[in-house]
């Protein structure tokens, strides 16, 4: 599956089931959105899982050339409420359901290990194909996870909880799309919003949107597992 763009072929993770481990959770605050033609506004929460074992060579043959991680995310409306998408992945994921009437700190998920399914599938705006997450499912019983390569990120749009170190390495276009919305303009937060250096990489992990030279690795079947 190759998609040029500039600098050479895209590399998407394989389709299917994948261990992996949530590495990021990035409260994205209130956004537009569009249903079947109505627009509205809700909170939005981008969970974003590193596919455990799974790499690529990120700007292959170039200066900045080294083996990073897929990693695949998934945007939710910030609702746990019973027919909420985010409930539905959080009970198959930690095999409960969740109590609508208790708030839920999502950075507890940080680190923790489960499945996903990845679908390969392309976009109606640009042709071109990506991946996304399809569901979200606990690991087997004792089975053992390697850890992530990834470092974790976690971010919170709350005046007590915000952290404008952690916001200021989110790529550019993150950052573009939360500084947007109302609960970060409340914050009165000034920060230097040029492009950062990893930019293109940051890109790559967001499966919409193309890389720059990319080649898929095998997958390490005889690493070390050991608990996060």
């Amino acid at each position: 599956m190759e998609i040029t763009s500039g600098g050479g072929p895209r590399v998407l993770p394989e389709g299917g089931t994948h261990v992996a481990r949530c590495v990021k959770i990035i409260d994205l605050g209130t956004q537009e959105t569009e249903f079947e033609g109505k627009k509205g506004k809700a909170k939005k929460v981008q969970f974003s899982f590193e596919l455990i074992g799974q790499t690529y060579l990120f700007d292959e043959g170039g200066e900045d050339e080294k083996e990073v991680p897929f990693i695949v995310h998934k945007e939710y409306t910030a609702s746990i409420g019973a027919k909420a998408n985010l409930a539905k992945d959080l009970a198959s994921w930690l095999g409960k359901k969740l109590d609508p009437k208790v708030p839920f700190k999502p950075e507890v998920l940080l680190g923790k290990e489960c499945q996903v399914v990845v679908l390969i599938e392309t976009s109606k705006k640009s042709g071109e194909d990506y991946a996304k997450i399809g569901a979200i499912m606990a690991v087997p019983a004792k089975m053992k996870v390697d850890r992530a390569a990834s470092n974790k990120v976690f971010l919170s749009l709350n005046p007590d909880e915000f952290d404008v170190e952690v916001y200021k390495e989110l790529p550019t276009f993150l950052r573009d799309k939360i500084k947007a919305a109302p609960e970060f303009i409340a914050l009165n937060v000034k920060v230097d919003d040029r492009k950062k250096k990893n930019d293109d990489q940051d890109d790559d992990e967001q499966q919409e949107k193309p890389s720059r030279n990319a080649k898929a690795q095998p997958q390490k079947k005889d690493r070390k597992k050991t608990p996060f």
